[in-house]
């Protein structure tokens, strides 16, 4: 049966018998999900290893990977060259290449499985043939037991049969063969049950009867290369995660970033993630059935009224980095903070209000301040051009901004335009105190709207400094355009942002609650901006000379040479609530 005794060598043997060994169950018409018990909580599994195999060895991206000095130089590293000489003794004895048995052990598929009822976990394979899988497992136990022998270790393997199988005991549970199948299990329970399944036809009470089980797949793709359930409802009551759900929000940008997701987790049955791959492309997506009557009233601020809050489409910025669009509405937050947030933390808020109400002449930060804007809200962060007429600093950081949309433009522009000249006067005078430069007021109006920025005025004696101050980064700006704000820390960005066309509406089969873009070129190109400070830093921090910090930040960029755009988008569709991971491959 499935006991525990010592597991395998502790060589690469060990390794790659864990590796190539991971379970598979069934035979040639029963599906995993009918071997495993109705109480199965975890469930994962890969149809197509084979092909996943083939696609990762033989993209372009890994082609390019190989011809990289930094990958050359890591094949010429002693323990990898030692990894590789037990690697080729291996592949001798099994009489083919790694990726070759690999694909012969999953070529039907790999399934892992964790059963909250015994507390043990599973993992399945099905393999290309019976006669292949025998052979690949028995080379495996033999050098195992060779290197045992030599160390003089007692036998690894604890023989014994269960109806008619035999099975092999090992320190973490325990492995069987039975026809194509190969299955472990981490203990005896959850082990015989597979078993069972496998020798009877099929579990009588399995996951694949399972109502909620069926229902998540449904929703499953044929191209999803990775498909993943948990049963959230059966943790949830078996009291995992439950400090998850209890008390008040210690953390405000917690709440701002998951909070009505929270909520949802707090009733939704169950939870799924897909990986697909295209091309260049791969997609990582979460989901769970979502209802709005499971979002609470406190927290009605995240997805809005009868969840029908929609985040705008994010613009074309040129030279965007980063950007964050989200439906928020931060009034409705701020003024609900006592349902939302512990005591501590109300306690600042109170403190923070009383400060933005004396800043905005006596209003009420919460209900006149934020109130005047809408939920839609634009982080925005892109690369800065420093024009030939200004000082440059050494250090180059990219600008970013904030952009809204005013319920009643003409009043709130009015009031936001004094403040903000307000506060630069008061930057001015700290400034001073302090041998800063100080801040210049400027005033633009254009066909595009009324800008109000503020430019630092070089101390004397460094006008012609080179490299400047990182001051020298940053020339305040508010601008209005229509019913659009935007507070930035450049005034090139914001001329950008009110100049830009707004993006057209979303298609109406999804709500998109937040999205967020990040361009790897973008990110590469500020890097090489400030590469000479990277270097110096990595100098001073690990130590490295600079030839050892010079390759390891040429790595990094080179690196990341290989990646476009990564997307991360939270929507609602179709009655689930849907986490998407896109990322783009560089060509």
């Amino acid at each position: 049966m499935f006991y525990c005794n010592r597991f395998f060598c502790r060589d690469f043997c060990l390794i790659l018998g864990l590796v190539l060994f991971s379970p598979v169950f069934a035979t040639a018409q029963i599906a995993p999900a009918n071997l495993l018990p109705e109480t199965t909580v975890f469930y994962a599994e890969v149809t197509d290893p084979p092909a996943i195999v083939d696609a990762l060895l033989n993209h372009p991206v890994t082609k390019r990977l190989q011809k990289e000095d930094a990958y050359q130089e890591l094949m010429k590293d002693p323990e990898v060259a030692q990894f590789l000489q037990i690697l080729g003794y291996v592949e001798s004895q099994l009489g083919m290449e790694w990726d070759e048995a690999l694909k012969t052990l999953a070529a039907d598929g790999i399934t892992l499985a964790f059963d909250l009822d015994s507390k043990g976990a599973a993992l399945l394979l099905k393999a290309k043939d019976g006669q292949s899988l025998e052979k690949i497992v028995e080379t495996m136990m033999k050098l195992a037991r060779q290197d045992a022998a030599e160390n003089n270790r007692d036998d690894p393997y604890e023989v014994d049969e269960y109806r008619g199988v035999t099975t092999y005991g090992v320190k973490n549970g325990g492995f069987a063969i039975y026809e194509r199948w190969f299955v472990f299990a981490t203990n005896e329970k959850i082990g015989m049950s597979v078993l069972n399944g496998l020798l009877d036809g099929g579990n009588p009470a399995s996951l694949a009867d399972s109502d909620q089980f069926q229902d998540a797949r449904k929703n499953r793709n044929r191209g999803d290369a990775v498909w993943l359930y948990v049963n959230l409802s059966a943790i949830r009551e078996a009291g995992v995660a439950r400090k998850l759900f209890e008390g008040k929000s210690e953390e405000p940008f917690g709440e701002i970033l998951l909070g009505g997701i929270l909520d949802v987790l707090e009733e939704t049955p169950y939870a799924t993630a897909t990986l697909a791959g295209k091309g260049q492309s791969v997609r990582l997506r979460f989901s769970v059935p979502f209802e709005q009557k499971w979002v609470s009233e406190a927290r009605e601020f995240y997805f809005g009224p009868r969840g029908s809050g929609r985040a705008t489409a994010i613009p074309d910025v040129p030279r965007l980095l980063f950007a964050v669009s989200a439906y928020r509405n931060f009034s409705e937050m701020w003024l609900r903070a006592g349902d939302l947030f512990n005591e501590q933390i109300n306690d600042k808020f109170a403190e923070a209000d009383s400060t933005l109400t004396t800043l905005f002449s006596g209003k009420d930060f919460g209900e006149d301040i934020l109130g005047a804007l809408s939920p839609e809200v634009l982080l925005i962060v892109a690369q800065q051009e420093f024009p030939q007429d200004r000082p440059a600093p050494a250090i180059k950081l990219p600008a970013f901004a904030l952009v809204g949309k005013m319920k009643q433009p003409e009043t709130t522009a009015r009031e936001f335009r004094r403040i903000f000249q307000s506060l630069i006067g008061f930057f001015n005078v700290v400034g001073s105190m302090n041998g800063q430069p100080q801040l210049e007021l400027e005033m633009e109006k254009t066909e595009a709207g009324e800008l109000t920025s503020a430019s630092f005025v070089p101390l004397a004696g460094e006008e012609d400094k080179d490299p400047a101050r990182i001051n020298f980064n940053f020339s305040p700006t508010v601008a209005f355009s229509g019913n659009r704000i935007v507070i930035s820390s450049t005034v090139g960005l914001a001329r950008n942002l009110i100049t830009v066309e707004e993006p057209g509406q979303r298609e109406s089969g999804s709500l998109v609650n937040t999205e967020a873009l990040l361009s790897a070129p973008v990110l590469k190109s500020v890097l090489e901006d400030n590469q000479a400070q990277l270097i110096s830093n990595n100098m001073l921090e690990e130590g490295h000379s600079r030839e050892e910090a010079e390759m390891e930040i040429g790595t990094l960029l080179k690196l990341l040479g290989y990646f476009e755009n990564a997307t991360v988008t939270l929507e609602t569709a179709g009655g689930l609530l849907n986490l998407d991971l896109d990322m783009e491959l560089s060509k």
